[in-house]
């Protein structure tokens, strides 16, 4: 089985490859394949027993640098983007489980003008963890309850360039694995870790810089836009509880401050199957008051293209009967549909917690 997903990886891989081709680009794609020598973080108690050993993980890349020629391009200093593959057995394969991951990247390129290169990558994708929750063949994985999870990766390394086309990246970076709690358990599992890896171009244009035009920096259209967003998601509060459904209606005014960044303030409603049922608990007669909820938030968006990073915080103005913690936090993407439509996906979380995984559609204005 093993054997077979290799070959699936190859073939793909060789399919992207022959794509590449056709499309002109060969002289800016690359192969790239890092190690990672990685501890499991026990940001809680029940972790621990499993944090005694260092984690032996692999992953394998293909990618291609942009060209530049593209004004979003040129703001991110010819960034890199394409697709991986991920393998780890995370130390304790017989409770946590051997976990593959596809994922696309996205990696920026920082200090060009300096004499050691930099590079900030970026990864998300679906992983597919072996072994996880089942009350009687695995009680002990606390962690994670479903077999398919979001894998998320940032990392952060140097760039020795050995020849033309050959690259050395050695680096440090953070990995997490979690269902956005679709399904508990759901504490997660976090790895902090050192990778060393090889980088292969196609053409000996491997290492070629392009730095940020002055001009592109200093001019940007600073318009101001009026935003209204729905959102919805299934979240499962404890271990064998029914799904619920959260829904999120959004309000807010955002300005472009920047040629890649956005600030905005909203105001949101909430309202979940959960809360009313917690409501219901103590009233049976409990109205719609009772069981919704609003907020404030503040709000920051960085810009790559028709795609952002939305990145929020608030704190709720009326709770109900709610007793969630006041603070809590949103981490989405957003990609602009045109004619003013975007889509979201995201989480929303409290101190750490994830909260539920949301997606929706907005108008912008």
């Amino acid at each position: 089985m093993r054997m077979a997903r290799l070959l699936l990886l190859a073939t793909m891989l060789a399919a992207c490859t022959t794509s590449g081709y056709a499309q002109g680009a060969v002289n800016r794609m690359f192969a790239g394949f890092q190690y990672h020598h990685q501890r499991l973080w026990a940001h809680r108690p029940e972790i621990d027993p499993y944090n005694d050993n260092y984690i032996q993980s692999f992953e394998l890349i293909l990618g291609i640098r942009s060209s530049g020629k593209h004004h979003w391009q040129q703001l991110y200093n010819s960034p890199s983007y394409g697709l991986g593959f991920f393998y780890s057995d995370l130390g304790h394969p017989d409770v946590l489980g051997e976990v593959m991951s596809g994922f696309v990247f996205f990696e920026v390129p920082l200090g060009e003008r300096q004499i050691i290169k930099r590079r900030l990558n970026t990864a998300l994708g679906v992983s597919r963890l072996s072994q996880f929750y089942n009350p009687d063949s695995n009680p002990e994985n606390q962690f994670i309850g479903t077999p398919w999870n979001i894998h998320f990766n940032i990392k952060y390394g140097l760039v020795i360039n050995i020849a033309g086309q050959l690259q050395i990246l050695p680096g440090v970076s953070f990995t997490h694995y979690s269902n956005g709690a679709y399904k508990k358990p759901n504490r997660g599992l976090n790895l902090f870790d050192a990778n060393v890896g090889v980088r292969f171009y196609l053409s000996n244009q491997g290492s070629f810089s392009l730095p940020v035009r002055d001009d592109i920096l200093s001019t940007w259209p600073g318009d101001q836009r009026f935003l209204v967003l729905y959102s919805t998601g299934l979240m499962q509060r404890d271990i064998d509880d029914p799904h619920y459904r959260a829904h999120t209606l959004s309000f807010a005014v955002d300005e472009q401050t920047g040629p890649r960044s956005r600030w905005g303030v909203g105001l949101e409603i909430f309202y979940d199957d959960h809360a009313k049922d917690l409501a219901r608990e103590v009233d049976l007669q409990a109205g719609f008051s009772t069981f919704v909820r609003a907020g404030v938030f503040v709000s920051h968006e960085i810009m790559i293209n028709n795609l952002s990073l939305h990145m929020g915080l608030g704190t709720y103005v009326y709770r109900g009967q709610e007793t969630e913690r006041p603070v809590y936090k949103r981490v989405a993407l957003r990609y602009n549909l045109g004619y003013g439509l975007y889509s979201h996906f995201g989480i929303k979380a409290h101190q750490g917690r994830a909260d539920h995984m949301e997606w929706g559609l907005g108008i912008a204005l």
